[in-house]
């Protein structure tokens, strides 16, 4: 794990005067940590060292709201927690598959290796050596290690469900402005729909040539994510829904263009 980090969340009304009051909930990895009362000025702040060493964690501020008074709201960032050996990542997010889905592993440190268990404990030096593609045909958690010169990485963990009845969702990503110039802000909208008329409910990762640099909840079906962090050239922005408990997973992407200034 890091060193102690602080987030602080800070809420202000988009229009009108006054302090909002109510609760900061923050999620890392889609994963509650804490529930924080908004303070006097409308901030919450959240310290942690527990962040996995080596991976890009994202790290959500999720207003509740106040009924009546203020609507809820998000925001995300990406830490990055540096480490001697980079925790591996699976490209293809955990989530609900409908069909038997091939799983990759990558780190960053080069010349690691990746070791790894299937609903098992946790991964040693000893245990299968990740060489390729590994295909979940059944519902599986799957714990990966890297490892490079007797140093390992801190533990990745997803689990990817098999569930052929599972209804299937279809997503579309849209640019708000495409192309755009480099260094303005870009909101990026992802809507996802059931193939039987559902609504799916879930968190929507958002990626820029498969980095990951962002997380929202799906709200009313959709889940929209602004930055202005991209760089001049093409980025292949990827919106991924990992399915929930009733609904397929599924994905859109959008080739976005950013000129020089």
């Amino acid at each position: 794990m890091g060193s102690p980090v602080t987030f602080t969340a800070d809420v202000t009304p988009v229009e009108g005067s006054g302090v909002p009051t109510g609760t900061i909930r923050f999620l890392i990895n889609n994963v509650t940590a804490a529930e924080v009362a908004l303070d006097e000025t409308g901030k919450a702040s959240y310290m942690t060292s527990s962040l996995p060493i080596g991976i890009d964690n994202i790290v959500m501020a999720t207003y509740l709201g106040a009924p009546g008074q203020y609507q809820a709201s998000n925001y995300t960032v990406v830490e990055t927690t540096l480490g001697k050996v980079a925790t591996p990542t699976f490209p293809r997010i955990g989530g609900t598959y409908f069909l038997p889905v091939p799983v990759v592993m990558e780190t960053k440190t080069p010349g690691a290796s990746i070791y790894y268990t299937v609903d098992g404990p946790t991964p040693t030096s000893k245990s299968k050596i990740y060489t390729g593609t590994y295909v979940a045909y059944t519902t599986q958690t799957i714990k990966a290690i890297a490892i490079l010169n007797g140093e390992d990485s801190a533990v990745a963990t997803a689990t990817f469900t098999i569930d052929p009845s599972a209804i299937r969702t279809r997503t579309t990503l849209m640019s708000s402005a495409n192309p755009a110039v480099a260094g303005d802000t870009v909101t990026f909208t992802a809507v996802v729909s059931g193939a039987s008329g559902s609504t799916p409910t879930g968190p929507v990762v958002f990626k820029d040539n498969g980095k990951i640099i962002g997380t929202v909840s799906l709200t009313d079906g959709a889940a929209a994510f602004k930055t202005s962090a991209l760089s001049a050239g093409t980025h292949q922005i990827a919106a991924v829904y990992a399915g929930s408990a009733s609904d397929a997973n599924s994905q859109a992407i959008v080739n976005q263009q950013m000129n020089p200034k």
